[in-house]
């Protein structure tokens, strides 16, 4: 499993994405951090069977609302876009579904997880909402990946680490 955190952390909440991944490496819980554009995401995720995305979305809701998407072969893409406003990322997420569908470079299971910004504004940090919204993410995500079996089918939790 991979976990791809995408923003800015100098745009306001568009750092969601790069906050949850600052979490998950205090959790010890392995991620990425990426800007969220389609060619970057086309790249990490690569042979990838399963991916977790983490991107600060709009889509009218109240500030730090917890999205969750399913896509599964690269299909339903466009109800995930529908529910958006406009992307921050200009040529992201649903544009990476479909240069991946093209090129056959899409994981069969992904799951996108949009936290409700409030404000992209250069230079501010997070809206309390929003952190709040992150901090309760990187917590769920690290258990899910403790969870997870490791390469000798043990899982992490029953190890104790």
């Amino acid at each position: 499993m991979l976990i791809l955190c995408c923003g800015n952390a100098d745009r306001g909440d568009d750092g969601a994405g790069p906050a949850c991944a600052d979490a998950l490496r205090m959790l010890h819980a392995p991620s990425k951090c990426l800007p969220g554009d389609a060619f970057s995401l086309l790249d990490a995720w690569t042979g990838q069977p399963k991916v977790i995305l983490v991107d600060a979305i709009v889509t009218g809701a109240p500030p730090g609302t917890l999205h969750r998407f399913e896509i599964r072969n690269g299909e339903n893409v466009e109800q995930f876009e529908k529910s958006l406003g406009s992307s921050s990322h200009g040529f992201g997420i649903a544009e990476a579904f479909r240069l991946g569908k093209l090129t056959k470079n899409v994981p069969p299971n992904v799951v996108i997880y949009g936290i409700e910004a409030a404000s992209f504004e250069w230079g501010a940090g997070l809206s309390p909402e929003v952190h709040g919204a992150v901090q309760q993410l990187a917590s769920t995500l690290a258990h899910e990946v403790a969870a997870q079996p490791d390469s000798t089918g043990q899982h992490r939790l029953a190890m104790g680490s």
